[in-house]
This record gives structure tokens, sequence and C-alpha cells, in this order.
């Protein structure tokens, strides 16, 4: 019953999207085809597939797995945990980049998160998720102005992840792929034209969180 269930809850989302087929799969990356054994339950997304549909009819897999939402657990979500598919969904605010500048900082709880856009995250996340929408793409070229960066401050940054941090003397958060080499750490711009490429982290550089998703809103 699920299955059926999922094929038609894909099927409405669409078209109260206004897509046809082809499109859906186009922003899912399948062809048309797959687009329709899902919708007919002759075959169902893997997990990957799921979440890619979830975003692209800016809903989230537990509504298109449940009908509804499930209610949200308070622990925090291990990020390292491979824990399946059974994990909760976050509901992530979004924020500006200059509030991103002090979110994980003892000032994030004075903030108004009234009336604000509230995204769900569609994968396993922690508690303190949230979204800022790229409004510069020479930030990050590769992406369309206005899309969606979900960001995690308890994933551990890594090499090569794509990170905000704050600098001093910048009052909005800054958007870098980090790197090291040796003991050395250091931020590279996405824009390989960007004027200043390179930033080395001093201790007044602060790591805010990871960009663990993207997503476009249409």
């Amino acid at each position: 019953m699920q299955n059926i269930l999922l094929g038609k809850r894909i099927r409405e989302a669409r078209k109260s999207m206004g897509l046809t087929q082809e499109r859906l799969g186009i922003k899912v990356g399948v062809s048309r085809p797959a687009i329709v054994q899902w919708e007919s339950d002759a075959k169902r997304p893997n997990y990957e597939r799921l979440c890619m549909l979830a975003a692209a009819l800016r809903i989230t897999p537990n509504q298109l797995l449940l009908g509804h939402e499930e209610a949200q657990d308070p622990t925090p979500v291990p990020p390292s945990q491979n824990a399946g598919d059974n994990l909760p969904f976050r509901q992530a605010v979004e924020i500006s980049w200059t509030e991103a500048a002090t979110w994980n900082d003892s000032s994030n709880h004075s903030l108004d998160l009234t009336n604000r856009n509230y995204w769900g995250c569609p994968i396993p996340c922690g508690p303190d998720v949230f979204v800022v929408r790229l409004t510069n793409t020479e930030s990050w070229p590769q992406l369309p102005q206005g899309s969606l960066l979900f960001v995690d401050p308890s994933v551990p940054v890594v090499h090569n992840a794509k990170v905000l941090t704050q600098i001093p003397g910048e009052p909005a958060a800054v958007l870098r792929r980090s790197k090291e080499a040796g003991i050395r750490r250091y931020l590279e711009a996405l824009n390989p034209d960007w004027p200043e490429r390179y930033i080395h982290l001093t201790k007044d550089c602060r790591y805010i969180g990871t960009v663990v998703f993207t997503a476009q809103q249409y």
C-alpha cells in the first residue's frame, strides 16, 4: 500500500507544481520513463532519488513516503552515523548571510525566527541546520541564483568541504572550500576568477557550518 501511495503522491505533487514528467525527470536527473514507472508504482526510487524528488517538488521525503511529517526527534542526529532512512528530516529556517555569521555563537538564540521560510532538509542532519539563499552567483558559479544552501554546524569540517566561515572584518558569512596542506589550513574560493582566491585561516576565523545539501526553489 505504501508503494501505491508513493506513486500517487509523486504524481499529485508534480501536477501541483505544474511540471511535466519530462521536466521533473530533468530536475531529478532521470528519464521520463523513470518518472512514469515511479508514478505507476512499477518501480520505486532509491533513497538518493527520493531526496532529489522531494527537493524538486518542495516537500520533504517524509511527506512523499507518509503523506505527512513525523514528529521531530529532539535528540541531535550524529552526522557521521550511518542510520539509514529512519532518521527525522528537520525543518531548517532560512536566515540571511549576516545572521549566519553569528549563528552558532550565543547571539543566535536572540534572533527572531518568526515569519521565516522553513525548508525540509532532505537528508538527516543536526538540530541547528539552517538555510541561506545564494544571492551572488559569483561566489558559486555552478549554481543558479536563488539556490538554497543547507548548512549544518554539527558536521565536522574536512578537506574540500564547502563551508560557511566568519572572517574578521566581514559582516556576513563567507562561502569557501576548506583546504588542508599538512598542518596548514586555508579557504579557497569556489570561483577560480575570484580576486582573493585563497584565505589563510587565523585564530580569529571561525567555521560556522558545512554545506550538506543544495536545492533550487522552483
